[in-house]
């Protein structure tokens, strides 16, 4: 087991935020853009975590426009509406392959009669942007498998990341309607650091949101 992966394998299994929430931890990889980590979460089932790949194109359009309400859209304004949703994932990917940002998908594994790889489908996405300069963590869940505590394992996940690669803060803008996501920021170690409106014009959703920011100073590693 090499550094990397030691390290975050520690990280994980010995925190006390999840580690009643699975079992069976498996990680490989050497950076962040190399990354797999599989597991049993409770209540959900066999799930792995992996860098976000072209391949994974497909299964993530069908994740944002199946699996997310409007609500959780508004919450995770990565990706537009359908007219342009296909140039909006090319473009995430390629800031992923340049290293500008690092994305991540969460699969539900599944044993298919077919085909497995096929069967599988993308539960949750998460980046970090702009990793080089200013940190800024986005994550967005699929409705039917909130509430299961896959938030908490991405923050800490990003977090131990981006602690790795040196970086002393480590930020995230949260609407204001998102009481359930500030309320776990704030478990987390986030805290606000102001506030702003923000528009987006294809929706036509207008809101305030609370910028936030976490000192890794304290975060174990």
């Amino acid at each position: 087991m090499n550094s990397f992966v030691k390290n975050i394998f520690n990280s994980i299994n010995d925190d006390k935020i999840i580690n009643k929430s699975f079992e069976d931890l498996k990680i490989t990889g050497t950076n962040p853009w190399t990354l797999s980590i599989e597991l049993n979460w409770k209540d959900i089932g066999r799930i792995r975590i992996t860098p976000f790949d072209l391949s994974d194109f497909w299964a993530l359009k069908d994740w944002w426009n199946e699996s997310l309400s409007n609500n959780s859209k508004n919450f995770f304004p990565l990706l537009p509406d359908n007219k342009t949703l296909e140039r909006a994932i090319a473009n995430h990917f390629k800031n992923h392959q340049n290293h500008r940002d690092i994305a991540f998908n969460i699969w539900l594994l599944k044993e298919g009669e077919i085909n497995i790889d096929f069967d599988n489908e993308i539960i949750a996405h998460f980046f970090l942007e702009y990793f080089d300069t200013h940190p800024d963590i986005a994550l967005g869940i699929a409705d039917k498998y909130q509430a299961k505590g896959l938030g908490k394992l991405i923050l800490l996940l990003i977090i131990y990341l981006t602690k790795f690669m040196d970086k002393k803060k480590i930020y995230l803008s949260v609407d204001k309607d998102n009481l359930i996501g500030f309320e776990l920021y704030k478990k987390i170690g986030f805290k606000k650091i102001g506030e702003r409106e923000i528009t987006i014009p294809i929706t036509e959703y207008k809101n305030i949101v609370y910028d936030m920011e976490k000192d890794l100073e304290d975060a174990v590693f």
